[in-house]
């Protein structure tokens, strides 16, 4: 690895930037890539076909802002991802017992009774008894 490339990674750390983002040119973006990686947070590659794609003039700023933005819409995503799934776990917590039953089913899993769990709310008095 060159030197500027570890200068560079040492400078994102010390900045505590979590996610470099760049655009795939030819075979240029290699070295830097590989140099990078392993050595910061998050790595990302795009395809340079979808930067073009930008509406606007486009200059290696305005790429740089646009990936900026993509990357930060992506980070809340995931942050929010995150917080629905221990929502979401949180709440199905009290139906553990009935999601085991249901598990129980043949062809039906965990994902299947947590379905079911939320879209009954467990209730099964709305399927009338066999006989």
């Amino acid at each position: 690895m060159t030197v500027g490339i570890g200068e560079l990674a040492d400078w994102l750390n010390e900045h505590d930037i979590t996610t470099a983002v760049m655009e795939s040119t030819g075979v240029y973006w290699k070295p830097i890539y590989y140099g990078l990686e392993g050595r910061v947070g998050e790595l990302w590659l795009v395809n340079a076909t979808h930067v073009k794609r930008v509406p606007g003039r486009k200059t290696d700023v305005s790429d740089a802002e646009w990936l900026a933005d993509v990357a930060a819409h992506i980070d809340f995503l995931g942050a929010s991802i995150k917080k629905l799934t221990v929502a979401i776990a949180e709440r199905l917590s009290a139906f553990e017992a009935i999601i085991e039953s249901l598990c129980e089913i043949p062809g039906w899993g965990r994902t299947t009774a947590e379905i079911f769990i939320a879209e009954t709310g467990g209730d099964m008095s709305v399927f009338p008894t066999a006989g």
